[in-house]
């Protein structure tokens, strides 16, 4: 696994904990769209679309990717036993990608900043202008939204209005949770 692969997961399998749970109603690919994701990060995104689920530590699982040659826009959606397992994994989500040093040998310095009116609760993560994303939790379920740049120069251009931006798609994501 080489640096941008054990990135583009950490703050997903930070969210996985000893749960079991029913079906989810909902799929990751049914909470954002191509068109939505496309207008995120301001270039044309192809979607994957999978409407299958796995089960991680008991946790259903679903993602849904959506990606150009230098962008792309993964979407997770995770399905807790109870409210209490979700907020449980969430804190431990966000202490573990807040204290991230090194993944894959590779030292790295993810920032966390914690965002109020999104769901239950919510974290933004970065990792210098490559990731950005947002986990979230509401009920039993976590979503986590990440934004992956292959340069600096286009994540520095796109992260400062991503937050802003993605606040509304968000919020429309967790009402139909």
């Amino acid at each position: 696994m080489n640096k941008s692969q054990a990135l583009w997961t950490l703050p997903i399998v930070l969210m996985v904990s000893q749960a079991a749970s029913a079906a989810p109603e909902l799929v990751a690919c049914d909470l954002l769209d191509e068109a939505t994701a496309s207008a995120l990060v301001g270039v044309k995104l192809k979607g994957y679309i999978s409407r299958s689920t796995q089960v991680m530590d008991g946790v259903k699982i679903s993602n849904c990717m959506f990606r150009s040659d230098r962008q792309s826009v993964r979407v997770s959606l995770a399905e807790y036993a109870s409210s209490a397992e979700a907020g449980k994994s969430f804190g431990v989500a966000r202490k573990e990608t807040a204290q991230a040093r090194i993944v894959d040998n590779v030292k790295i310095q993810f920032t966390v900043e914690d965002e109020s009116g999104i769901g239950e609760k919510a974290f933004w993560y970065r990792l210098a202008s490559e990731q950005y994303g947002i986990t979230t939790v509401k009920g039993n379920r976590a979503l986590t939204v990440s934004f992956h740049f292959a340069d600096a120069t286009t994540g520095t251009r796109t992260i400062p209005d991503l937050r802003g931006r993605s606040r509304a798609p968000l919020q429309a994501a967790l009402r139909r949770l």
